[in-house]
């Protein structure tokens, strides 16, 4: 997973679908290259902010959430946690350590709107091997589940079926 290659982008209004004003192609970012992103993070507004849909399928209509439910292939989940009180992304590690299997690799880190009384984090799971875009929403659903059965501690799970991911654009804590 470390080198395959995924979908990326910069700020909000990046698209390549033709018809918008100025499509530009997507980038292309690894696994690797947003973990040197989490070590070495950059302060731009979030609307710049560099984003990922963890597909291998581009093209045009890569952000598109049926394009990607159907021509989709999936090498990492994701998710969007805000509205975690004071848990911190070590905390929220230790946490996956107990729920899931302990050689489970993941990136934990927090967000540039993060703070001690409300953290933000987002977390980025490898698969071992891809799946398809409708199989990816299953296997989402079924990590959502294991945290929220397991975690009751969290308030909210924000779901991000086939959806951008927004990467590090400043980082508070990163496990």
């Amino acid at each position: 997973m470390t080198q395959t290659k995924v979908i990326s982008g910069n700020g909000s209004f990046h698209t390549a679908r033709p018809g918008p004003k100025k499509p530009k192609a997507y980038n292309w970012i690894t696994f690797q290259d947003i973990c040197r992103m989490v070590k070495n993070p950059v302060n731009i507004p979030k609307s710049e902010a560099p984003w990922a849909i963890f597909s291998t399928t581009g093209g045009e209509l890569a952000r598109e959430h049926k394009f990607q439910r159907e021509h989709g292939r999936y090498f990492a989940l994701v998710a969007d946690l805000d509205e975690v009180g004071s848990l911190t992304a070590l905390d929220l590690s230790n946490a996956m350590l107990i729920t899931l299997s302990t050689n489970t690799s993941h990136l934990i880190y927090s967000t540039k709107s993060a703070t001690a009384e409300n953290n933000k984090s987002r977390i980025i799971v490898p698969l071992a091997v891809p799946v398809s875009g409708a199989d990816y929403e299953i296997y989402q659903e079924i990590f959502w589940n294991v945290f929220n059965n397991s975690m009751t501690f969290f308030q909210r799970f924000t779901r991000v079926f086939n959806s951008v991911f927004n990467m590090v654009y400043d980082v508070a804590f990163c496990f």
